[in-house]
């Protein structure tokens, strides 16, 4: 009786490794949800808004098809993508796929990451997105007009695009400026969420982020993650909602796959965002 509870207890343990090391290193796409209520939409008037980040140009599925079929089951009212969706290293392939599949699904948006720049080849990049009807955003806002509603979308290019950080920030807060009284919801598309302390500045309700690939590696309960590029060690903006004096900021985990160093509780993720009219 002893041995076949041993037996059962050891088969139980192993199990249960297996169970979390599968867990640990699953890689495939989530969609992470985030639900918005506003006074600054109709009552009950539902925006949908799926969020693409870091992609760096991988390849899900044959010809892109498993992560084109999760962003048509999201049913967007709006695509935005939050730079790095091409690599500066890997071939435009997997970004090229992606945007074949995604035309006349809905209306898409894009900002510059660092990865596009350090490419060198950012004019051509951004000539590559506007051939499949992407807006680029460069300083600049479109107002929107969905379903009765007026939506500010606007965007900023990467920081790496400029010679001083403080020349990015003078040229966002030129750029916005005029947005202070301007009604509507309003939304920003940037690719670094360390940069908070600008859009703190910036007249937005919700501020959108990607960059730091959900902090590589996570411990649940423990750590949102271990590192990003340009925060210390247990960064403070990795992944998921913070909510900031006046606005939200949203920092997508993005669709990054990179196998060294692994993503460890931190399956890639596409990011719906839902605004809601308050009732």
């Amino acid at each position: 009786m002893k041995h076949k509870t041993k037996l059962y207890l050891k088969r139980s343990i192993l199990i249960l490794v297996l169970m979390i090391v599968t867990l640990a290193f699953y890689h495939g796409l989530v969609i992470r949800h985030y639900v918005f209520e506003t006074s600054k939409l109709d009552s009950e008037t539902k925006l949908r808004l799926v969020t693409l980040a870091d992609l760096h140009s991988h390849i899900y599925g044959h010809q892109q098809q498993d992560l084109i079929d999760k962003i048509k089951k999201a049913k967007p009212d709006i695509i935005v993508m939050v730079g790095d969706m091409i690599d500066d290293e890997a071939p435009i392939t997997g970004m090229e796929l992606l945007l074949e599949g995604l035309q006349g699904v809905a209306p898409m948006y894009y900002v510059t990451g660092n990865h596009e720049y350090w490419s060198g080849q950012i004019k051509e990049i951004k000539a590559f997105m506007r051939k499949y009807q992407v807006t680029v955003l460069e300083q600049e806002y479109k107002v929107l007009h969905v379903k009765g509603n007026k939506v500010i979308l606007a965007g900023l290019d990467d920081v790496a695009g400029f010679e001083e950080e403080s020349i990015w920030e003078i040229e966002a807060k030129m750029a916005f400026k005029e947005l202070e009284h301007e009604e509507g919801y309003k939304i920003l598309l940037s690719h670094r969420p360390d940069l908070v302390g600008v859009y703190k500045e910036l007249p937005f309700d919700l501020v959108i982020a990607g960059h730091t690939h959900g902090g590589i590696i996570r411990i649940p309960y423990f750590s949102n993650g271990f590192f990003a590029a340009n925060q210390k060690l247990f960064p403070d903006y990795v992944g998921g909602l913070y909510k900031e004096e006046g606005f939200n900021l949203v920092v997508s985990r993005g669709l990054s796959a990179e196998v060294i160093p692994p993503r460890l509780f931190n399956p890639p993720e596409i990011t719906l965002i839902e605004l809601i009219g308050e009732k």
